[in-house]
């Protein structure tokens, strides 16, 4: 089954305010019951999270949650995007719920947009 791909109706770039990409720790640490700390890499694969939000306008809007809802099975399935970082090529990620919510949408009455943030999981290639 193919990956599906972030709607080209959609932006293809998140808003510089607010993103931030976070790195999940890879270390792990066991006390083994003696006077030290034993400390191990928990795996060879990196996970990043990207906090992003996007302007949208309201038929924008529609079409995510559409994709949010029907294409990725409520955020259960990963998709592709174009690196938030490097601007180039494409990471998979799956819509990371937290607190329950998988994404915000807030209404701006003077702009007349939409800003959707949530936070993506980068999966490994």
């Amino acid at each position: 089954m193919a990956i599906a791909a972030w709607p080209s109706s959609l932006p293809e770039f998140p808003l510089h305010d607010g993103y931030n990409r976070a790195t999940k720790s890879n270390v792990v640490s066991d006390p083994d019951g003696k006077n030290y700390i034993e400390t191990r890499r928990r795996t060879s694969l990196k996970v990043y999270d990207h906090t992003i939000s996007y302007s949208m306008t309201k038929t924008q809007v529609y079409t995510f949650i559409s994709f949010y809802d029907g294409t990725l099975g409520h955020g259960l399935l990963p998709y592709t995007i174009t690196n938030p970082i490097t601007q180039t090529g494409t990471i998979k990620v799956r819509i990371k719920s937290k607190n329950s919510n998988a994404y915000e949408i807030v209404y701006d009455e003077d702009t007349n947009d939409y800003f959707i943030s949530f936070t993506l999981e980068e999966l490994p290639s």
